[in-house]
C-alpha cells in the first residue's frame, strides 16, 4: 500500500519499526506494554515551574515522542 505523504505513512512506518523491534529482541509484546505502561508524562504547568538549566538532545528526524523544540521551549530555560 503507497501511502506518500500522508499522516498515515508515519503511523504505519512506526507500527512497522516497533514490531521489527520486537522480534530482533524477542521481546514478549505483553511484557513490553508494562514496561510502556510505566512512563509518565510531565503536565506543560509543571515544565514551567523549572528554573535550572536543561538540555533537550535529540536526533535530526527524531520525532518519535514529540517535538524537541516545543519540549525546549516549554521550559523557562531549556536550550
Amino acid at each position: 500500500m503507497i501511502l506518500g505523504g500522508t499522516r498515515l505513512e508515519g503511523i504505519v512506518a512506526a507500527e512497522l519499526l516497533a514490531e521489527g523491534f520486537l522480534r530482533a529482541n524477542k521481546g514478549v509484546p505483553a511484557a513490553m506494554q508494562l514496561v510502556n505502561d510505566t512512563i509518565a508524562s510531565t503536565p506543560l504547568d509543571t515544565l514551567a515551574t523549572v528554573r535550572c538549566p536543561i538540555l533537550v538532545p535529540c536526533g535530526e528526524d527524531d520525532n518519535e515522542n514529540g517535538s524537541a523544540t516545543a519540549l525546549a521551549e516549554a521550559v523557562p530555560s531549556g536550550h
